[in-house]
């Protein structure tokens, strides 16, 4: 033999016989196999079309099969180009058609997506921009979307064309070079298609559609192999014996509890459990959960307080809900005097374990996104709206129509004075011991009582902090500014009798049960209307999403005080530092600071001295994620790398094994040629049709170095010289790691790992 005999190519890069034209870049062999390759792209691409065209009210069907079409059509015309040859004078024709294809293509999938003829051209992509702009705000946050408005029904079914078109650049782009990986990258931008459509809806069908499903992706990865027939009957064996046993598992596994809650997955800790929170006044130490956990994410325009519950009744200890409310009206016809008040938002429910729907105000409207929400009961005379029964699940969607009032100073100044006859209970309390007699402090008999009870002291300080007052406001802002200076924050107050007393006249110290507490019972006392307002302060905006996160740490109570043709508006007597920097609320009331000041000498704390070291110890139950947290993340992600590399090289070793049962005596040199010109192709290095192992000894010299020269050496070595020399230069793991070395010689991380599973370490044994 001579040394001059040709390398040996794998089938996987041969090329068809075509002549001198045979280039061993060709990544479609043939017509037969081009055909293969466009039907199970097509199958893939229209499963995915079809499942996410039905997210629409009434699916646009044709439109997907249309889009699906023209994206096998184009991935196939693409092929067609063949390489361009190796020169660039023959590469720049087929790169300027493969161009012109692209952008016939994406003009003809708008346009079967829906898009007008004038905005599917390049030129007018930027008002096809905007359009989608629009049609993604007119979705109002609601996904599936079930309305009729056509810029939201053109914004969904736009994504059809600008995922599978390129989808179909990837997977059918002449030449070997990373073509692996674009087919992958291809089909996987399919999948993500289809399963974004799948979470988003119930799983009727699942059971043909996951069959189909798996036999689009056995047809892809089966057309671009050209295998033998007999091949392909066991694959397909193997696959219906799979199939039957997925199908065989998922009914018992198909059930109302998911195995993975991937809405509740946390990275860094357990999953999150449903919270649900009492919104009664308790004033004991604070109960609620203090955590990062999240309850809801809200999108609306502004960060407002969301009520959840609005605690209308005094009784005797503490402000609680109210089984009998009573007001029988709503502010809708003060919504209509003032329509910038009317506020919209967009909650989604995380954590949060409630049958009360969030609002940032007295709820006008409310509805659940789905195809089968919960009922929901009427909206109660408080402002408040809940589920008729149940409470909501965890992923749940709702939109809330809300009146907000947010008033400046200047008209509650000028708010009328006359007080309405239906608001007239939020201006009685009931005392210790007689739990269904409503007093009021404007009777001279309620206010006679009152000084009697153990809330003489604080009626006192009322009347005291309202003396002179021009208005309801005036003395308002006297209230706020009351408990502004002179309290502190601890959320640890000690238990009492009557902890509202303590909490005014002795220890004032506490938190936002006992500021809001506080400050309604007094306004009540001084006969202006008011009751305690339960929910959440919404954190900052996230700059990603644009909405607004919610967590189980920003549960708060505020009060909202009435003023006659205006409505119930909110002010929050907390300190600001404890809660989070205080709403988007009117401006900080700002009335007179003696009358303040004349109280709070008049009603010296005898634990001040307390109140003002546990100051210091308060705690609005933030969360800061330390680095050390970061480990475990770094950690599952390390593991999952490793786990998945070493499945890849355990499915090489195997392939190996196989070669090797099949190869007969002396075929060891013939297989270790293979696997080199194999390594070489999926590591982009060019080889020139017919190379021999000597030209290919001078080429990796020039290129990679003398230990990728020594390698194809000792191969030429082997095959040519005598045996006992062969058996000399019979290259072990050493030659093969300086080999690999060579080759990943700057190609990065990314690039040491490829010629890792280009080229295990483990060598085929001779047979």
């Amino acid at each position: 033999m001579s040394a001059a005999a040709t390398l040996p190519r794998p089938a996987a890069l041969a090329a068809p016989a075509r002549g001198a034209r045979a280039t061993a870049t060709q990544s479609l062999p043939g017509r037969s196999q081009l055909a293969l390759a466009a039907g199970a792209f097509f199958a893939l691409a229209l499963l995915a079309a079809l499942r996410f065209a039905a997210l629409l009210e009434h699916p646009l069907l044709l439109r997907a099969l249309a889009v699906a079409a023209t994206a096998s059509a184009v991935g196939a015309a693409i092929a067609r180009t063949g390489a361009g040859g190796a020169s660039a004078a023959r590469r720049a024709p087929a790169t300027a058609a493969r161009v012109a294809i692209l952008l016939g293509g994406g003009w003809l999938s708008l346009r079967a997506a829906g898009v007008g003829a004038s905005l599917a051209w390049p030129g007018g992509w930027p008002a096809l921009a905007r359009e989608l702009a629009r049609g993604a705000r007119a979705l109002d946050g609601l996904w599936p979307y079930r309305g009729g408005a056509p810029p939201a029904r053109l914004a969904v079914m736009a994504v059809l064309p600008a995922t599978t078109l390129p989808a179909a650049a990837l997977a059918f782009w002449p030449g070997h070079r990373h073509a692996t990986a674009r087919r992958t990258l291809a089909m996987a931008t399919l999948l993500c298609v289809y399963l974004l459509a799948a979470v988003n809806e119930p799983g009727r069908g699942w059971q043909t559609q996951g069959t189909l499903l798996a036999a689009s992706l056995f047809a892809w990865g089966w057309a671009w192999r050209a295998q033998r027939p007999r091949q392909l009957a066991r694959g397909l064996v193997w696959a219906l014996a799979a199939g039957a046993a997925a199908l065989a598992a998922a009914s018992p596994l198909a059930g109302s509890t998911p195995l993975l809650d991937y809405r509740a997955w946390n990275p860094f800790g357990p999953a999150y459990a449903p919270q649900g929170f009492d919104w009664d006044q308790t004033y004991g130490p604070l109960a609620w959960p203090q955590t990062s956990e999240p309850m809801v994410s809200v999108t609306s325009a502004s960060r407002e307080p969301l009520r959840a519950a609005a605690l209308a009744r005094f009784d005797g200890y503490g402000f609680v809900r109210s089984t009998a409310q009573p007001v029988r009206g709503r502010s809708t016809p003060q919504a209509a005097r003032h329509p910038r008040w009317v506020t919209h938002a967009r909650i989604t429910v995380l954590a949060l374990s409630s049958s009360q729907l969030l609002s940032p105000g007295e709820v006008l409207h409310a509805s659940i996104a789905g195809s089968s929400p919960p009922r929901l009961g009427p909206v109660a005379p408080d402002g408040t709206v809940g589920l008729a029964a149940g409470t909501l699940a965890g992923g749940t969607r709702y939109t809330v129509t809300a009146y907000a009032p947010r008033p400046s100073a200047a008209e509650m100044r000028r708010a009328p004075r006359a007080l309405p006859a239906a608001y007239l209970p939020y201006t009685e309390l009931e005392l210790p011991g007689d739990p269904h007699a409503q007093l009021s402090a404007a009777t001279a008999a309620g206010a006679a009582r009152i000084e009697r009870s153990p809330y003489g002291g604080v009626y006192a300080l009322a009347r005291r902090l309202a003396a002179g007052a021009a208005g309801a406001y005036e003395v308002v802002a006297r209230v706020d500014a009351f408990l502004h200076h002179g309290f502190s924050y601890y959320a640890r107050p000690p238990r009492t009798t009557y902890p509202l007393v303590s909490f005014l006249l002795r220890e004032r110290s506490g938190y936002c049960q006992q500021f809001s507490g506080a400050m309604a019972l007094m306004l009540r006392m001084d006969g202006i209307p008011a009751r305690v307002a339960a929910g959440f302060l919404p954190g900052p905006r996230d700059g990603a999403s644009h909405s607004f996160q919610v967590t189980a740490a920003d549960a708060h109570d505020w009060v909202e005080v009435h003023f006659a043709g205006i409505g119930w508006v909110p002010f929050d007597p907390t300190p600001a530092r404890a809660a989070g920097g205080g709403f988007d609320l009117p401006a900080r009331p700002r009335g007179s600071a003696a009358p303040a000041r004349h109280a709070h000498a008049h009603a010296a704390p005898a634990g001040a001295a307390g109140g003002a070291a546990r100051a210091s110890a308060h705690g609005g139950g933030g969360f800061a994620l330390a680095p050390a947290a970061l480990l475990p993340a770094g950690a599952l992600a390390l593991a999952l790398a490793g786990a998945a590399a070493t499945l890849l090289v355990r499915a090489r070793r195997a392939a190996s094994r196989v070669d090797r049962r099949r190869a007969g005596p002396g075929d060891g040199v013939e297989r270790d040629t293979r696997e080199l010109a194999r390594t070489l192709a999926r590591l982009g290095v060019p080889l020139a049709a017919g190379v021999t192992l000597y030209e290919l000894e001078r080429q990796l010299l020039r290129s990679h170095g003398p230990d990728a020269g020594a390698y194809a050496r000792l191969l030429r070595e082997r095959r040519y010289g005598p045996p006992a020399h062969a058996a000399h230069a019979s290259g072990g793991a050493g030659e093969r790691r300086r080999l690999r070395r060579a080759l990943a010689r700057g190609r990065g991380p990314l690039g040491r790992v490829r010629a890792l599973l280009a080229l295990p370490p483990k060598r085929a044994r001779r047979a």
